[in-house]
């Protein structure tokens, strides 16, 4: 079974699920880098833009689907993080960096404030980062 199709059959088992589809390239979390200017220390996110694009495409699929704002309740938020294959690999499932915790906070952090009020109201999470034919993320929350 594709991840897709594993993710449309998690998704169609629940009520009130909403699965958001990111043609996109995973990207993960990063550290925020530090540098001394003019004796001041300074700090910036070097990951801000991939998390503003990132908004973006889900602000686009959360108005196609007509989702709600989730404001207080608890969530359950599964992730399929697919990569392009390399042409000689023939595995399943990506076992390289990035890591998959780095990025589930990219994701989640991105969607504070857009999806739902914080990402504390998150209660249990799945994920999976694998190979496909397209780099795609796929989000699927649920009230619980």
């Amino acid at each position: 079974m594709t991840a897709e199709k594993n993710l449309t059959s998690i998704c169609n088992s629940c009520n009130g699920e909403f699965v958001l589809h990111l043609e996109s390239e995973p990207k993960a979390l990063l550290r925020p880098r530090g540098f001394l200017k003019k004796g001041q220390i300074s700090f910036y996110n070097p990951c801000s833009q991939d998390q503003n694009q990132a908004k973006f495409l889900m602000k686009k699929e959360i108005k196609r689907l007509n989702m709600p704002f989730f404001a207080s309740q608890a969530l359950q938020v599964d992730f399929i993080f697919s990569y392009k294959r390399p042409v000689s690999n023939k595995l399943k499932h990506k076992t390289t960096k990035p890591d998959i915790d780095n990025l589930i906070k990219f994701y989640l952090d991105a969607m504070n404030g857009i999806c739902f009020a914080d990402d504390k109201q998150v209660t249990q999470i799945g994920a999976e980062k694998l190979y496909s034919d397209k780099p795609f993320i796929k989000i699927a929350l649920r009230a619980l």
